[in-house]
């Protein structure tokens, strides 16, 4: 159903306006009427209507100023200007303001169900516009959340076998997805690459198991993931700055 707000400054043309323009059959429903701009202004921007329809002379301010307020303001609803003048000038202005249609009193029945036929058609279109871009917000939505929870499961796996020889190619032959695929999804979500995440998670592990075990270098080095001891050393050098043995003695550098 189609939101429309009325504006007149007299009340019986309210009465009557609000009859001839409230067509359920036409989807259309009057949900608000304003007799002054004020009082217009505010109603518009609570409701959203889909459509104005707003007569030229109204209290405090013409309906063209009321108009151009409500766009400054950021309302992009079908306008109707009604005026009991068929002016040129109002009519001029009026378009200038984007105004779907500028009727000259009084509108009867005929004339209304017209306009509100093509209104309908105008907001059909605006609808199928702005439907796509909201489906692909949903579709992009609906992949982040997907390519999360991925990820996620991605984690999980190497947290499970990363004290074994793993590799991205293994990873991503586990889930089915290409490599440079797994590999970006680590840049995105982590920032750093997938060799730069296993050794991470392999050296809080081994400077965990040099801090509250005895075990040698060697089978640290075998229980975080690494075949070679010499490389295992190196790496645990590289990353800490000292040695496993120095680490062990509580970072004293000293020979």
């Amino acid at each position: 159903m189609y939101k429309i707000v009325l504006v007149d400054d007299e009340r019986w043309a309210l009465v009557y306006l609000e009859k001839i323009f409230s067509r359920n059959d036409l989807s259309f429903e009057v949900v608000g009427t304003a007799s002054s701009s004020a009082i217009a202004a505010n109603v518009v921007r609570k409701i959203k209507p889909d459509v104005i329809i707003t007569d030229v002379q109204i209290p405090n301010m013409s309906g063209l100023e009321l108009l151009r307020q409500l766009r400054e303001d950021g309302y992009n609803g079908e306008a109707v200007i009604v005026s009991a003048y068929q002016e040129f000038n109002y009519a001029k202005e009026a378009f200038r303001y984007g105004v779907f249609d500028y009727c000259v009193k009084p509108i009867g029945r005929d004339a209304a169900e017209d306009l509100l036929k093509q209104l309908a058609v105008r907001l059909r279109e605006k609808e199928k516009r702005t439907c796509p871009e909201s489906l692909r917000r949903a579709d992009f939505v609906s992949e982040e959340k997907e390519e999360a929870l991925i990820f996620q499961k991605l984690l999980v796996y190497i947290k499970n076998h990363y004290t074994e020889k793993l590799l991205i190619r293994d990873l991503a032959n586990e889930f089915a997805f290409s490599p440079n695929y797994c590999s970006s999804l680590f840049v995105k979500n982590v920032g750093m690459t997938f060799s730069r995440y296993l050794t991470k998670l392999r050296m809080e592990h081994a400077a965990e198991l040099v801090r509250t075990t005895l075990f040698s270098t060697g089978e640290i080095a075998s229980r975080v993931g690494y075949e070679d001891e010499t490389y295992f050393y190196k790496v645990f050098k590289k990353y800490y700055g000292v040695s496993p043995i120095r680490f062990r003695s509580g970072y004293d550098t000293s020979e």
